[in-house]
């Protein structure tokens, strides 16, 4: 079953998709490795204020508790005002309609997906955190947000070249896994802690450790890595990697330098 999200806002999965091997599933087997209760996270997480990981549930999720389901004059109103919204966008840059269309498209399921990964990845440095205790291994959690830089400014100190993406990040004591989403890919980036807040400017001189790639088709947003359709399944397993690459490159990091305990 591959991951789509379709322009409507809704996730589904499409059957009859046979994924090649991954590499994370000969490493870690099956996904239980990791599997535990929602409850247990949560305790966790309630029960050690240190286990905290800068991660509360989305404001969007709160507010759509505390307001209810949209009626349908909301859902009218909200439906009338981003079209308005993207037809005058398209008009200031000189684009058809479809092309606004499809980057918020994109946009939006690259949201949805770091999301997603970030949830998992998450869990599991609740339940790492739990066996390992507060050391040099402890992972801490930036949650997902959109983060703009300025490139570059003109004489009188005014951007005139910036970027946005869509960024989180889980450290160790010495090194992050940035997680940064931006038109049609998702990039996953290992750089030593002390270089992280230089965002895309230090990132550049790092190798992605794994890409994910979007495309379009027939109104839904599929994802791929390393060419072949990401699945429910491979997603977990997909994150397990990314989860023990942190912890393995914080291995390497304290042979390499001796860092005292």
């Amino acid at each position: 079953m591959s991951l789509q999200h379709t322009l409507n806002g809704s996730h589904s999965l499409t059957t009859n998709v046979t994924p090649r091997e991954s590499a994370f599933t000969r490493r870690w087997g099956t996904a239980h490795r990791f599997a535990r209760t929602a409850d247990k996270v949560n305790q966790h997480s309630e029960s050690s204020p240190r286990l905290h990981c800068n991660s509360a549930l989305s404001e969007q999720i709160l507010v759509s508790y505390k307001v209810g389901s949209a009626s349908k004059k909301h859902s009218s109103f909200m439906d009338q005002l981003t079209d308005e919204a993207m037809g005058f966008l398209a008009d200031q840059r000189g684009l058809q309609l479809q092309t606004v269309r499809k980057e918020s498209a994109y946009n939006e399921a690259i949201v949805w997906l770091v999301d997603k990964l970030f949830d998992l990845l998450q869990a599991y440095s609740f339940q790492f955190n739990h066996r390992v205790g507060w050391n040099d291994f402890f992972v801490t959690c930036t949650k997902p947000q959109f983060v703009t830089e300025v490139l570059r400014y003109n004489k009188f100190r005014e951007p005139i070249d910036t970027i946005t993406h869509f960024r989180a990040r889980l450290s160790t004591r010495f090194m992050s896994l940035v997680i940064r989403g931006y038109k049609t890919t998702i990039e996953f980036i290992l750089l030593p802690v002390d270089k992280v807040i230089g965002l895309s400017q230090a990132e550049t001189a790092y190798q992605p450790a794994h890409r994910l790639e979007a495309s379009l088709n027939d109104g839904s947003v599929d994802w791929t890595i390393d060419g072949e359709p990401l699945t429910e399944e491979r997603l977990e397993l997909f994150a397990m990697g990314l989860f023990a690459i942190l912890i393995d490159s914080t291995k390497k990091e304290l042979q390499d330098n001796s860092y005292p305990v």
